[in-house]
């Protein structure tokens, strides 16, 4: 068994269930590319998120200050050229949700790690995502409680 397999926090299956624990975008993003940088120490990455726009991502997080996307809110492929294998899609089932943009292909055991760590973070962005959606959707329905409480009260004055 290679050294990472051992040695690497994500090898270890609670350490990817950190990632659902996140609750926030941000805390996710961050707690993510963390294990990006200690599999891939000083390597810029990219955490770019698909957009509304056609061919254009959502910049969600960056490594370092030295990721060419670094500080933009918003990127295209063309604005850091990478080959295939520097850029690992984000997916939640049959869904692309963005994709992880690398300065260095990863193989072999890093691949396999990241590939899962992504499945993890596909997930957790995904739960996020409806989480927010339903706390959204019980703080509309409780305002329309309100108001027709207020409205019953007005009524019976």
């Amino acid at each position: 068994m290679s050294t990472l397999a051992t040695t690497h926090r994500w090898a270890e299956p609670a350490a990817l269930a950190e990632l659902h624990a996140c609750r926030t975008m941000d805390d996710l993003d961050r707690e993510f590319l963390a294990g990006v940088q200690a599999l891939l120490p000083g390597i810029a990455a990219a955490v770019c998120l698909v957009d509304d726009v056609p061919g254009r991502f959502r910049v969600a997080a960056t490594s370092a200050a030295e990721c060419p996307l670094h500080g933009r809110a918003f990127a295209e492929v063309v604005d850091w050229s990478l080959p295939e294998g520097q850029r690992l899609a984000i997916r939640y089932r049959n869904h692309f949700l963005g994709e992880l943009w690398l300065g260095v292909e990863p193989e072999g055991e890093e691949l396999r790690l990241l590939r899962c760590a992504l499945a993890h973070y596909g997930t957790a962005l995904v739960n996020l995502t409806l989480n927010r959606e339903a706390r959204q959707a019980t703080e509309d329905y409780c305002a329309s409680l309100q108001a027709l409480e207020e409205g019953i009260d007005l009524f019976q004055e």
